[in-house]
């Protein structure tokens, strides 16, 4: 048996990302994949990517992660507005090893599960603003696993847990670590009480994939958000999320 676990879009949230790999822990797991967007958003990005590189995590570089090195897109919304000083907040906090780390990470990562071919990426083979849902057309999949060359293709981005049979491939998006969507809380401010990640596990020539979805400390996070330059964080980059998933939907 081998058994790989996939997070993803961790966005800074080092209370989730700790939640997670407690329960990871128990799981005899052979390998973590990170499908990016590691630091930009929450309130932790050196606790976080500290973590990642102590584990030795292999991960893809995600948009956000672009945001720590080219800045967030102008957009005229007073929510992009405050998330674009959330970014350069962020950046601040990080030296020059963390943006070198960033820097460096790929826009794939290939590897082998007991045999099963498995391509991470952030958005998509093509992009890493591409988003893959359920209402991903059959003739896109059709290209894009044609790019992967793999029978599972992980991605994330959309911050949306799906699992999606392709003729004999699997889509899998093992949801987001730092901001699930539709898990924040009613107290002011919002923020997300929920932390999602999947589990690859192939066993005699069988692949499983099952996906967990764990409390978090909203206390903790809570009081980590307090240092932050807009408390809104987690409402602010959800709200961009949802619409933009909103337009590859549609």
């Amino acid at each position: 048996m081998a058994r790989l676990t996939l997070i993803s879009d961790i966005h800074g949230n080092g209370v989730a990302l700790d939640t997670v790999l407690a329960d990871v822990a128990a799981r005899e797991v052979d390998e973590i994949v990170c499908l990016g967007d590691i630091a930009a958003g929450g309130p932790q990005p050196r606790q976080v990517l500290r973590r990642l590189r102590e584990l030795g995590c292999r991960a893809v570089r995600g948009n956000a992660d672009r945001w720590l090195l080219e800045g967030l897109p102008p957009g005229r919304s007073e929510a992009t507005r405050r998330l674009a000083e959330t970014v350069a907040w962020t950046r601040a906090q990080l030296r020059d090893d963390d943006l070198a780390y960033i820097a460096a990470l790929p826009a794939t990562v290939r590897c082998s599960v007991a045999g099963l071919e498995l391509l991470s990426v952030h958005g998509s083979p093509r992009s890493d603003l591409e988003r893959l849902l359920a209402t991903t057309s059959d003739a896109a999949l059709d290209e894009l696993f044609a790019c992967a060359g793999a029978h599972v293709l992980a991605a994330g981005h959309t911050h949306l847990q799906l699992l999606r049979r392709h003729s004999d491939r699997l889509l899998v998006n093992p949801g987001s670590v730092g901001l699930p969507l539709g898990t924040t809380t009613g107290s002011a401010p919002p923020l997300p009480n929920v932390a999602e990640y999947a589990l690859v596990t192939v066993r005699a020539g069988d692949v499983e994939i099952a996906f967990r979805r764990l409390p978090t400390d909203i206390d903790a996070l809570g009081a980590a958000s307090a240092a932050m330059p807009h408390a809104t964080w987690a409402s602010d980059l959800e709200q961009r999320i949802r619409r933009w998933n909103a337009r590859a939907s549609r």
